[in-house]
């Protein structure tokens, strides 16, 4: 009969070929702890692209830069600071210029549904106030240049800054495509 042979080392720790018995309820236990809270951030991440964000920063010249608060239940009225989704051929052309297409618009309420927006020559007169319309290069779509009434379902829009890229050049905006009314709470 031959010896048997020495039984070779087996490390008491590290890699398992076969996990002991607990082993496997601890793993699911660890992916379901892993895999929750990263759906929850996906339903979340989804959900601020369908919602309207709570805070808004504002890089750009059309109102004072600073941090601008939602304000839930507040109405529209004249003067009102509100974020809008630009409309497709808006969004064309700021993409154009290097504008991430998904931002939203801080603009002031210059006129409201059944008020009129005019344009005559370079200005545009609205009830809250009337704007003159400079020019844009060569890429920007001609200014807007109608005179009538907003229907029931559009606002018109403009930015404090005359060279503010607003409803003077893009018309009236559709209330559906409004995000909320903002209070500016922040300026630098």
């Amino acid at each position: 009969m031959k010896p048997a042979s020495p039984t070779p080392f087996l490390p008491t720790s590290g890699l398992h070929l076969l996990p002991p018995r607990g082993r496997p309820r601890r793993l699911k236990r660890f992916i379901v702890w892993l895999a929750a809270p990263l759906a929850g951030l996906s339903i979340l991440a989804l959900g601020a692209r369908l919602v309207a964000p709570i805070v808004l920063i504002n890089e750009s010249r059309s109102l004072p830069p600073g941090l601008y608060l939602r304000q839930p239940g507040q109405t529209l009225s004249l003067g009102a600071v509100v974020a809008a989704e630009p409309p497709p051929e808006v969004r064309r052309y700021l993409s154009s210029l290097g504008v991430d297409a998904d931002i939203a618009l801080l603009k002031r309420v210059a006129a409201l549904p059944g008020q009129p927006a005019c344009a005559h020559g370079r200005q545009v007169l609205t009830p809250l106030r009337p704007v003159f319309t400079p020019a844009l290069d060569q890429l920007a779509p001609p200014p807007w240049r109608e005179c009538r009434l907003l229907t029931p379902d559009e606002v018109f829009l403009l930015g404090d800054s005359d060279l503010s890229y607003d409803s003077r050049y893009f018309g009236p905006v559709k209330r559906s495509r409004l995000r909320g009314v903002y209070r500016r709470v922040l300026t630098w």
